[in-house]
This record gives structure tokens, sequence and C-alpha cells, in this order.
């Protein structure tokens, strides 16, 4: 009963749980790992980037299936990219020659401008050619951009090309969740629009609940996202252990209605 991505964790206690489970509640194990396994692949997958805070993923909170989670990741997409590079506004330097300059995207005679202007606005700040790979060379292992504004200025049509591009990266989000759609809906399960509309190819599902001996379910993540060992690691922790309380309660909650049950009798 493993969950793993191009990370993995050990599976032992919450097997136990689950185990425990059954026998206190006098089901099959095969039964409730499939009661058990969406509930476990919801909690993963809410614990997975884009959330809009960690508190809201602690145990009893509802399915990340809002929109505050998307507009989170789309807002941390774009604040990310515009720290590489963002349009120059020649409003903000009231110069007719300066306009000339941008319209016409002359990148050496901006720069030369800017060296030898007072203005603060223009202080530190270059001008480059648009190319996504000012923000993908940006990037951190995490796909976090880190630091400070580079002061990097794109010039006259290459705004709207940076502003495409940031539209397009900000489809993505949600591509991290998708990695565990194919474990989630093989049993069911639900998960948000954005997440479903990115389909099942970044993870997929091993089912061997039918093991006599051992029933077991693999959920794998492929997604990018799923390589940032150490964050993966931490965030399938975090969501075992939620479901682990969970399962402790519903033992003990078992366990008692039995022993009513057999004392009644």
């Amino acid at each position: 009963m493993a969950v793993v991505g191009d990370v993995s964790i050990s599976d032992d206690i919450w097997a136990k749980w689950v185990i425990n489970f059954a026998a206190a509640a006098q089901k099959n194990v095969r039964e409730v790992l499939y009661e058990e396994w969406p509930l476990l692949i919801r909690k993963v997958m809410d614990f997975t980037p884009p959330f809009a805070t960690r508190a809201s993923r602690g145990e009893g909170k509802s399915f990340a299936n809002s929109a505050s989670d998307l507009s989170v990741g789309r807002k941390a997409v774009a604040f990310d990219i515009y720290k590489t590079m963002r349009p120059f506004d020649p409003k903000n330097v009231r110069s007719p020659a300066l306009q000339k300059i941008v319209d016409r995207k002359d990148v050496v005679a901006f720069n030369a401008f800017a060296a030898k202007s007072g203005s603060p606005q223009l202080a530190g700040v270059e001008a480059l050619p648009f190319s996504p790979s000012l923000h993908i060379r940006a990037r951190n292992e995490r796909g976090r951009v880190p630091g400070r504004d580079r002061k990097i200025v794109v010039l006259g049509s290459d705004a709207a090309l940076l502003n495409k591009y940031v539209a397009d990266m900000q489809k993505r989000v949600g591509y991290a969740k998708s990695g565990w759609l194919a474990a989630l809906q093989l049993v069911g399960g639900d998960a948000p629009a954005y997440v479903t509309q990115k389909g099942t190819g970044g993870g997929s599902v091993l089912d061997d609940h039918a093991n006599e001996e051992y029933p077991s379910i693999t959920g794998i993540n492929r997604t990018p996202w799923a390589v940032r060992k150490d964050e993966g690691d931490r965030i399938l922790a975090d969501a075992q252990a939620s479901r682990i309380n969970s399962i402790i309660a519903k033992t003990k909650a078992a366990a008692l209605r039995a022993d009513e049950e057999a004392k009644a009798g």
C-alpha cells in the first residue's frame, strides 16, 4: 500500500493502521484499502502545490478544490517571471526620445540612455530582448526564482510576447497535482477542474488490491515536481501522517462500538 513518485516514503505505519482498522471494523483489508486509498491520495494531492496556505491543508480541512489554490499558483508564476524581466513603461520617464527608443525596441540605445540618465526609475535597469531563457535559467531546483527583481526590462512589442509567455506558463498550474490523478481516479475520486484538465499523463497507478496475500495500490507521480525529492518526501509524509490520525480515530471508534455491542449481546 505505497505512495511513490520519483520520491518514495515508507508506508509501513499507514499500512499497519489500515490493517488495524479493518480488524476493529470487522472488514476485509481489501475493502478498507479501497475506502482509504482515495482519502490518502486526495490528501497527497492537497499537499502538492499549489495551495493557498499550509494551514489550509491541515487535518479536517476540505479537499483543495477551490479557486484560491489556482489563484495562488497563477500569482506565483507571474511573480517569478516578472522578477526576471518586465515590460518597460515609458510613462515612468517622460521623455519623447525614450518613447521612440522603446517603440522601436532599440536595446542598445535604451541601455545607453539609462546609463546616462539621472532618473531613479532607470537606475540599474537593463534592457534585453525577450527570451524565455531569462526565466528558465533563473529558476532553482524547486522551480522558483529566488532573490530580488533583476531589473531587466523588455521593450516595445516584446512586452506582448512576455505577457503571453506568462499566460502560457500559468496554464501549467496544477500539473504537479495531476500526477496523482490516475491514482485518485482508480476508485472514482474527483479533483478540481484545473487539475483534471491536465489529464493523467503525469502519473500512473499500479492496482494489486486483489492480491490475497498482500493487497496493494501504488500511485506514481512522474511530473517534474516529483523529482524534487526533499519537497516530495516532506509532502507525502505530511499527507500520510494526516490520514493516519484519521484512521486511528476511526479505529478507536470502531473498537468502542464493537465493545459496546459485545456487552449488549
